[in-house]
């Protein structure tokens, strides 16, 4: 499938599990990559129906959606400013701290927050979206001649899709980021 410009909208929710209302501020930059829309789980039945050896059919138990986001893990480019990939390292469970002028820092926080996030992917005129969401991983790469990549693993409730027009995206502040070259 082909994607015309493949939109990526992060909030934190104010109720947990509640899809808010995600417009161009929350976007951010990301690789292209394909959601798992649908991923439902069932819970089999072993009932026999009204119809004599007919098991009853099985019931949905699960309805999440999952996005394996790739990302340039890069800074903003201006000290004591966050960048770009903020909300993500948000989402795994890391703290954020601010010098105001010198520099943004994360460590994991113990506990974790509770906060959740709204996410959505816009493609090819469908907003595909999940409310309660989680990045249960971050993971972060680097290849001799490459760049500094990363990829988060997000999984949430699901929302049906809509039809709707990709919003115009403002992106936060992010540098490009380092080679790793001689």
């Amino acid at each position: 499938m082909a994607f015309r410009d493949q939109i990526v909208c992060l909030k934190a929710e104010t109720t947990s599990g509640t899809l808010e209302t995600l417009t161009g501020a929350e976007a951010i930059q990301v690789g292209t990559f394909t959601p798992t829309v649908q991923d439902f789980g069932t819970a089999e039945r072993v009932v026999i129906g009204a119809r004599p050896g007919v098991v009853k059919p099985a019931a949905m138990v699960e309805r999440k959606i999952g996005f394996e986001i790739p990302f340039e893990f890069a800074g903003s480019g201006t000290a004591g400013t966050a960048g770009g990939i903020d909300k993500l390292m948000l989402m795994a469970g890391f703290n954020k701290a601010v010098v105001a002028g010198t520099s943004v820092t994360y460590s994991l926080a113990w506990p974790p927050s509770a906060t959740t996030y709204s996410v959505a992917t816009y493609l090819d005129g469908q907003r595909y979206a999940g409310a309660g969401c989680r990045a249960s991983k971050v993971s972060i790469s680097a290849k001799a001649g490459g760049f500094l990549e990363g990829s988060a693993t997000i999984m949430g409730l699901y929302r049906a899709p809509i039809t709707a027009a990709n919003p115009s995206p403002t992106f936060p502040a992010q540098a490009d980021p380092v080679t790793f070259n001689s």
